[in-house]
């Protein structure tokens, strides 16, 4: 099976690289009067008022009435003199594209030390060994409880919502996405007592490491954190 696929996939030749302009001038080379057609789309009684000669065909599928003219040799030649029109022209350079592209180099490590200098002052940090980062990474912040009340923001919908939005990091963090999973699972075992309690219709669109809670409240939306 993959050898009958690829004796049919050809080699797809890429173009050079800046050839946009050579392209552009080709496709400007091919609008001429002599290289084109022009369609005009009108109703036989108005096409007949300003040009009568010539013999009108029909489409076989429509029935829709036609006439097919060559371009007068006048209007081509018009067409290929030089352009009169004031609008059409090339416009100005850019101003504001830079002329000197010259990088000017200068040393900043000493600005660097003094910018590292300055921001330990500011910050005044004390240097913590390697035991004592594992035991902080222990200490758990304190409990607290925030709350929050609102209104339904459409009255008129049974299905209207509040829409709760938890950030909690980057997805590579293998440690935010354990915590991550572990609030989605506390978040969806208390929804049955929710249900009971006639507190939230349901609670849905939970994930990690992101979360994104939507409240269908029953009663007047006030919930704890």
């Amino acid at each position: 099976m993959c050898n009958s696929c690829r004796s049919s996939l050809k080699a797809d030749p890429q173009s050079p690289v800046g050839a946009g302009e050579a392209e552009f001038r080709k496709t400007l080379e091919d609008l001429k009067v002599n290289e084109g057609h022009a369609v005009l789309m009108r109703r036989k009684e108005e096409h007949d008022a300003v040009e009568k000669a010539g013999e009108w065909r029909k489409v076989p599928w429509y029935g829709t009435p036609y006439k097919v003219e060559t371009v007068d040799d006048e209007l081509v030649k018009t067409a290929a003199g030089a352009s009169t029109i004031p609008d059409l022209h090339l416009p100005h350079p850019n101003e504001l594209i830079p002329q000197n592209l010259d990088v000017e180099k200068r040393d900043v490590a000493k600005d660097a030390i003094k910018l590292a200098k300055a921001a330990k002052e500011i910050v005044d940090g004390i240097a913590v060994s390697g035991s004592d980062i594992v035991d902080l990474g222990r200490i758990v912040p304190p409990g607290s409880n925030y709350v929050w009340q609102s209104t339904v923001p459409n009255l008129n919908e049974a299905n209207s919502s509040l829409s709760y939005y938890l950030h909690f990091g980057s997805y590579n963090d293998r440690h935010l996405r354990a915590a991550s999973a572990l609030v989605a699972q506390i978040l969806a075992e208390p929804v049955d007592d929710l249900l009971s309690d006639g507190k939230f219709e349901f609670v849905q669109g939970k994930g990690y490491p992101e979360a994104a809670i939507e409240l269908v409240p029953a009663v007047p939306p006030r919930y704890y954190e």
